[in-house]
């Protein structure tokens, strides 16, 4: 082939249907389900991606569904297909998954993150009806890694799933449901690189045949880089491995976010000249170092590698999320100028790979073997997931880290140094080419252990489990002058909790209970501040990684505002909002112009004098209140601060200008000052406190506590001072009584609650606040439930179901409301009510 060509690839030789729609599925084990004549009509319907825990596994309490589940799926394979090899394959299923065509079982796969497939070409029919039977378990399995792990385990087909058919030749399918192909750059310089392929092709045919591949390395622009062709002999219904190498003259590097450069190959099987089998793959040339004392090196040159973790889950969705969340994901990481992703703490669905390559992210990848290891199988199964993730993996140009553990140690058990040790040399033999790591906490898992991989990350929490973030600098020192001496250390995870609802705030902050209810973002922002300011600095530090991106579920928490979530994110869990720490980052690692005041959620707040601090990038920054220049400031270090007044009860609007070449980038937020004294919010917040702390005990001393401390704060807090916080308060108070109410037998409190609801509907009022007004209403109407079911007043009944009816479609119509799937519940308790009151 003319190397000047351009290259048009043959039309797909391999088919791919996917199975999304029509799914039937019930939440538990059913004998007979995997049979063919089953009959499945009362389960419910489904599409995939699909989880039971959406709900459970975020929502506190750590008693989300760990069980079985069966999908079942009729389907048809074209009449055209004939003589074909079949499988079916799919993307990721937790955690343990048995599947069977037509009643026949084809295979278990044990792990939740990668993708399996197994052949069914002697079970389906070709030309009618198919049955798919699959039965997934989340439950704990003794074998199977993570056997814990601080996040949710969601449960179920979680991932897509594919009728993918091919020609009786054709690159090996059966390879750890990897390409089949592994491209190997080496000696990779901006004039030269070596190139290498290896696979395994198959024989379907039934007799020997002499087969051609051919392998096609196309730029982006579609012309021909390199061509590699080989030919081997293999026997029928036999597979035979190739391999090729070839030089390569001015190869365009792979160079990180600059220059995300990715070549195409198709590697086309053939024989006789008739195409059999196509595989199409990335392909970037690159190199890369570590140095202990210097950092990272990408072809050649220094490359601050700093960036997030990221967990794959979404508030509703669990782990059965979208491609177009992906895409979401990492366009939120792109803006806040990240160079590197540490994909936690498991294998990632492909098109995360895809997109880390095309938005040149440097990638940390890891399989979840965490916290403890274990026996009798453990090691098999573990073993087995890394070389899914290797293999499946191998031909991104993104990942340059293999992880063979997090925080081993940490939740006893038989010690991980064997499994670390045999897990690393599992990963060099798999992949020499790439570096291998671990990350500890606090060197919990031994010295040995922490001396197995190339290189290490420490997961550090100074100045939020421990001590203070100012003790960072000399503890990240003594870690590569005394404890780890001459190894390439990285921080791979650090972070600090913090809400953004308008109660959890502070300034200036003082350092909260990490297992506490408050969680101030404030904090968070001080934290990631002082952290920052000494990594920047520090270039031994091969790479720094915040612990997270997005807030994620972990059902066993029990803090902040939510229970069931880690609110370490940079972003919620519904993507919805950029923490002030965000901005942080994003003014000193992105080049876009950055100029973001913060505390703007912090609104109202207590008058007087406020510090109005400002994240910008910029040189110079003016800081205007009401229109009133409050004058310039520089900045060595991204934050430039000013002092303001802001009366008691006044409202300014404040605005933040910089000048950039592409014009004035500006920012501005309104704060209003509180009239009431500073006490009556205390009293507030002590009432939210009390009231979490009640729901999670026994007894009434903390509700009755409560209640107590949201009416001293209406003292002050009247809705002429401060109507929305008075209206807030007045609706937490109607949750306390109605929460207090339901454990006494009177029907004092629940009276009082559908008074104290019915005040905060005279500010909540639907058409300013349709979210506010369908969350007060709705909860007079839980409280009216409750109230008719110790009076046996049907009417009072009927007029609960109406107002949380109507409560979950206004906030059904006004956005996504968190609160939903609570009311659905309280809606159809009512209805039942309604049903046995009529009975009466």
């Amino acid at each position: 082939m003319n190397l000047a060509q351009t290259f048009t690839p043959p039309a797909d030789i391999r088919h791919d249907t996917s199975l999304v729609d029509g799914w039937r599925f019930i939440k538990s084990n059913v004998t007979g389900a995997e049979q063919e004549s089953f009959d499945d009509q009362s389960w419910a319907v489904v599409s995939i991606p699909h989880t039971w825990n959406a709900l459970d596994g975020q929502d506190g309490g750590n008693d989300y569904y760990r069980g079985p589940g069966f999908y079942r799926r009729h389907f048809s394979i074209d009449a055209s297909e004939a003589g074909r090899r079949l499988f079916i394959h799919f993307d990721g299923v937790n955690t343990v998954t048995d599947v069977w065509v037509n009643g026949v079982s084809l295979g278990q796969h044990r792990g939740g993150f990668a993708m399996f497939r197994f052949e069914m070409t002697s079970a389906a029919r070709v030309g009618g009806d198919n049955v798919l039977a699959v039965r997934v378990s989340n439950a704990a399995f003794s074998d199977v890694a993570p056997l814990t792990a601080d996040f949710t385990f969601f449960g179920g087909i979680y991932r897509g799933v594919h009728v993918i058919t091919v020609d009786p030749v054709h690159v090996l399918m059966g390879n750890f449901a990897s390409p089949g192909i592994f491209l190997t750059p080496s000696n990779v310089t901006a004039t030269s690189a070596t190139l290498a392929l290896r696979g395994d092709v198959y024989n379907g045919d039934t007799s020997a045949r002499d087969i051609e591949v051919q392998t096609t390395v196309v730029g982006v622009d579609q012309s021909v880089l390199t061509v590699l062709d080989t030919v081997v002999h293999a026997e029928a219904q036999s597979s035979v491995p190739f391999s090729v190498q070839t030089n390569v003259a001015n190869p365009h590097l792979w160079q990180g976010r600059d220059d995300p450069y990715v070549y195409t190959t198709y590697t086309v099987v053939s024989t006789g000249g008739q195409a059999r089998d196509m595989i199409v793959q990335p392909l970037g040339f690159r190199s890369f170092r570590v140095d202990a004392e210097q950092g990272f090196f990408l072809n050649g040159n220094y490359l601050d590698l700093h960036g997030v973790n990221r967990h794959q889950d979404l508030l509703d969705h669990g782990w059965a999320t979208s491609w177009g969340d992906d895409d979401r994901d990492f366009s939120l990481i792109s803006e806040i100028g990240a160079t590197a992703v540490r994909l936690a703490h498991y294998q990632h669905n492909q098109h995360v790979y895809d997109l880390t390559d095309r938005l040149g992210f440097v990638v940390w990848a890891e399989i979840p073997n965490i916290d403890s290891v274990n026996l009798d199988g453990y090691l098999d199964t573990t073993q087995n997931q890394l070389r899914e993730l290797i293999r499946q993996n191998y031909n991104h140009p993104s990942i340059v880290f293999w992880s063979v553990g997090n925080e081993l140690g940490n939740g006893g058990g038989p010690d991980p140094t064997p499994t670390v040790q045999a897990l690393n040399t599992l990963a060099k033999a798999e992949d020499p080419s790439r570096l291998t790591t671990l990350a500890t906490y606090r060197g919990i898992d031994g010295e040995t252990l922490r001396s197995t991989t190339d290189v290490i990350g420490y997961n550090v929490y100074l100045g939020w489990y421990i001590l203070s973030p100012s003790d960072f600098p000399a503890f990240v020192d003594g870690l590569h002058q005394s404890t780890l001496p001459g190894r390439p250390l990285s921080i791979s995870e650090y972070g600090a909790g913090a809400s953004v609802r308008p109660e959890q705030h502070q300034s200036p902050p003082l350092q909260p209970d990490p297992y506490g209810l408050f969680h101030p973002e404030e904090w968070q922002s001080l934290f990631h501040e002082t952290y920052w300011k000494a990594m920047k600095t520090r270039t031994y530090l091969w790479g720094k990684f915040v612990w997270a991106m997005f807030d994620f579920a972990s059902d066993g928490r029990n803090e902040g505002d939510t229970p069931g979530r880690n609110d370490k994110g940079l972003v919620t869990y519904d993507r919805a909002t950029r923490k002030d720490a965000f901005y942080w980052y994003k003014a000193n690692w992105s080049s876009q112009p950055t100029v973001y005041i913060t505390e703007r959620r912090y609104n109202p707040r207590p008058g007087g004098n406020i510090t109005v601090r400002v994240y910008s990038n910029l040189a110079q920054i003016e800081l205007k209140v009401n229109g009133v220049s409050q004058g310039v400031q520089t900045s060595n270090d991204h934050i430039f601060s000013f002092n303001i007044m802001l009366p008691p009860g006044a409202t300014a609007l404040v605005e933040a200008f910089g000048n950039a070449p592409s014009g004035t980038i500006f920012d501005s937020v309104s704060w209003t000052a509180q009239l009431f004294d500073v006490a009556a919010k205390t009293q507030s917040n002590l009432g939210a406190a009390l009231y979490l702390l009640g729901k999670r005990e026994s007894g009434t001393a903390k509700l009755e506590a409560a209640v107590a401390a949201y009416r001293e704060a209406l003292k002050e807090l009247t809705r002429q001072r401060a109507p929305f916080f008075w209206a807030m308060t007045q609706e937490n108070l109607g949750v306390a009584l109605r929460s207090l109410g339901e454990r006494e037998s009177g029907t004092t409190n629940l009276e009082a609650a559908v008074v104290a609801h019915r005040e905060a509907l005279t500010e909540r009022t639907r058409d300013r606040a349709p979210l506010d007004w369908a969350t007060s209403f709705g909860n007079e109407g839980v409280a009216l439930m409750l109230l008719a079911e110790r009076r046996g007043d049907t009417a009072m009944a009927e007029t609960a179901v109406s107002q949380i009816n109507t409560a979950i479609e206004t906030m059904r119509e006004s956005g996504p409301a968190q609160n939903t799937a609570e009311f659905e519940l309280m809606l159809s308790n009512a209805r039942a009510l309604v049903a046995r009151l009529r009975r009466r």
